[in-house]
């Protein structure tokens, strides 16, 4: 029986300062238990076997790619194609109003289901051709966004799409053990960023004061900040 690594109150309190100060994100007291199951794997793929020991590696290398295994073990990715459905014609009936070019960005991607469902909207609400609208997205944890970038899903993971946006926005790929793999065609219609640093943020909202419309607003059960899109 493999015996459970303590960990203790001083190092759950370092651990909940280390993310915030990394990237933003608060942990209660109550996801201790959470913090434990995801981190835990990371000190055994590293023959470590102390909270203390793990921690001083990731303070002593301030530019370790550990920081980005630990974010990535932290952070909490619920998603899935029109969450929240009741959302999208909300935005259809908003862009339908604007003039010029439409920009939104997704600030919590994830692997992408949230930004290509607003762009899917967009598209056959607006038309797909150049000019009509912008579309932005970010992500903290690497290993999620770069399934987004690629954009490939299985067959189940589009069960909320009808069958009018599943003939058109994607393709069957793959066979044998990638088979009931689909591509997502709005591929190109997404400009995908690794964070939320303030020069993406600065290059999607050069005003001074962007909109404060924002679209899909939701919380994750396991931590915050808020995932969020804005429009623009």
């Amino acid at each position: 029986m493999v015996q459970r690594l303590p960990l203790s109150d001083a190092h759950f309190r370092r651990i909940s300062q280390l993310i915030y100060q990394r990237a933003g994100i608060v942990l209660a007291d109550n996801k201790r238990e959470m913090v434990y199951n995801r981190l835990v794997r990371r000190l055994h793929t590293l023959n470590i076997y102390d909270f203390g020991r793990y921690l001083a590696l990731l303070e002593n290398y301030a530019n370790s790619a550990e920081w980005q295994a630990f974010i990535n073990a932290l952070t909490t990715n619920l998603t899935a194609f029109f969450r929240e459905a009741h959302h999208f014609p909300v935005l259809a009936e908003h862009a339908r109003k604007r003039a010029g070019s439409f920009n939104f960005w997704c600030a919590a991607a994830s692997i992408g289901e949230e930004p290509y469902s607003i762009a899917m909207t967009l598209a056959e609400t607006l038309g797909a051709g150049p000019g009509k609208f912008q579309a932005h997205a970010s992500d903290i944890d690497m290993q999620v966004l770069e399934k987004a970038v690629a954009g490939v899903y299985r067959e189940e993971e589009l069960r909320t799409l009808s069958q009018q946006q599943l003939l058109q926005r994607f393709f069957p790929r793959g066979t044998g053990l990638h088979a009931g793999m689909v591509r997502a065609l709005e591929l190109g219609a997404v400009d995908f960023s690794p964070s939320c640093s303030s020069a993406f943020a600065k290059a999607c909202w050069p005003t001074a004061r962007p909109s404060p419309t924002r679209f899909a607003p939701r919380r994750s059960p396991d931590c915050t900040p808020v995932r969020r899109c804005r429009c623009r």
